[in-house]
């Protein structure tokens, strides 16, 4: 089954934290990212915006940018893995989660938390995560921006938004 690696941040292509994600800054407007991206985006109608397919790392991936009222506020890759081992889900997390911390340093909040501890200690934390009994959740906050590292259900979710906006995870 092939299931959603999702990481909304630039791991390698992130300039700083002040604002510029790939060659974008905050408050672009959809046409200004196009252009200087060289990307054609599809957007859903609450401003979520992916490319076509592209290249990062070993991974086909997906750019998403994020818009509120046509300014750029939020971006990231979505990547595509499969696996039919879930275990290997929080293999993925995990290296992204090395990459963070070897950048900012360890995560300012978060960690595991259970749903429904019921399947704990008779199954494997990767299947307690794929029927959602527990999640992993953690936040850096900077100055600028905060960014959350998530894995739900099998989907890794890792964002950057400004801070003035509310995480939407």
């Amino acid at each position: 089954m092939k299931h959603l690696l999702f990481i909304l941040i630039a791991l390698s292509s992130l300039n700083s934290l002040n604002g510029q994600f790939r060659s974008t800054k905050w408050g672009m407007s959809l046409d200004e990212v196009e252009a200087v991206e060289g990307l054609k985006l599809y957007c859903d109608s609450n401003g979520a915006c992916v490319s076509t397919e592209q290249k990062l790392l070993h991974f086909d991936v997906r750019i998403l940018f994020v818009f509120d009222d046509d300014r750029l506020f939020g971006g990231g890759y979505g990547f595509y893995e499969e696996h039919t081992n879930d275990n290997l889900y929080i293999e993925d997390f995990n290296k992204v989660m090395n990459i963070l911390e070897g950048k900012y340093g360890e995560a300012d909040e978060g960690g595991l938390i259970w749903n429904d501890d019921s399947g704990k200690d008779i199954m494997t934390l990767g299947w307690n995560l794929s029927t959602g009994n527990c999640y992993y959740d953690y936040k850096y906050i900077t100055d600028d921006v905060v960014i959350g590292h998530s894995m739900v259900d099998q989907c890794s979710l890792l964002e950057l938004r400004k801070r003035s906006f509310e995480m939407i995870i």
